[in-house]
């Protein structure tokens, strides 16, 4: 796994483990950003995000995750015709 590949596998780690509402002021400020420049930093994510990312660290370190690789295997096994 090449280094942008395991940065993926990180973030679709920490979303999955974040709620509802807040993945969709993520997508919000990942728009706007796209548009323009207002979040320059961690700082400019809104408190609910941060806490999101760090209960996202925590569980990592606390082995509370699957890793990408894993769960490509399981789904291989459960779809053998799918192209994954």
């Amino acid at each position: 796994m090449n280094t942008a590949e395991i940065k993926i596998s990180k973030i679709v780690e920490l979303l999955g483990n974040t709620d509802e509402s807040t993945l969709d002021k993520i997508i919000g400020l990942l728009k706007s950003s796209s548009k323009n420049e207002n979040i320059r930093s961690v700082d400019d994510l809104p408190e609910e995000v941060i806490e999101g990312i760090k209960r996202g660290q925590n569980q990592i370190k606390n082995g509370q995750f699957t890793n990408h690789a894993e769960v490509k295997s399981e789904y291989q096994k459960r779809f053998p015709n799918a192209n994954i």
